[in-house]
């Protein structure tokens, strides 16, 4: 099942990070997966991440989270980090974090992540209506998750985009920022 993916509009940085639907243990197994498919070279590790918890609308620091660790050294090197969260009482967050981008490795992780929104069994932003009620229907990790993605390219539905550049009929007809 191939998914769209556009031309990137949006510079990504160094260091991105997304909320995504799939718990840090499976989702590490598919990239585990995906990584030996593609032929790339690779070291994992496991480690614990600090991150903060919501309690009666305080933030309480000092929670750790469980870290599945992916080097990836060839052909280009990047790392990549999985974890799950538990940022407030109804239920766990799932984050994939990749760091040390650039020009030299932004092809290659766009590779992979073309993989993995193919072969995952939902896109990795749409989240389940179990999965937002657990959370909190209106937390923003929801959105954050669909810009993140959209920063690659990935058309994730509902968040528009107003395109470079418009057709010429469109133009004359009065549509486009140029006309607002």
């Amino acid at each position: 099942m191939a998914r769209k993916v556009r031309k990137i509009t949006k510079s990504i940085d160094e260091h991105w990070t997304s909320p995504v639907s799939f718990d840090s243990r499976s989702f590490s197994m598919l990239i585990g997966g995906l990584l030996d498919e593609l032929g790339y070279k690779y070291e994992t590790d496991q480690g614990e991440k600090m991150y903060s918890k919501m309690y009666h609308f305080m933030p309480m620091p000092f929670r750790f989270a469980f870290v599945h660790k992916f080097r990836v050294t060839e052909p280009s090197k990047f790392n990549l980090d999985l974890y799950d969260t538990q940022p407030n009482h109804g239920g766990k967050m799932y984050y994939i974090e990749i760091y040390d981008i650039g020009e030299n490795n932004h092809d290659t992780i766009l590779e992979l992540l073309k993989k993995v929104v193919d072969k995952a069994p939902r896109p990795p932003w749409k989240f389940t209506s179990v999965q937002r009620v657990q959370y909190g229907a209106l937390m923003p990790e929801f959105r954050k998750a669909k810009k993140a993605w959209q920063q690659w390219g990935f058309y994730t539905g509902k968040i528009k985009n107003i395109p470079e550049k418009l057709p010429e009929n469109d133009q004359k007809a009065g549509v486009g920022p140029e006309h607002d």
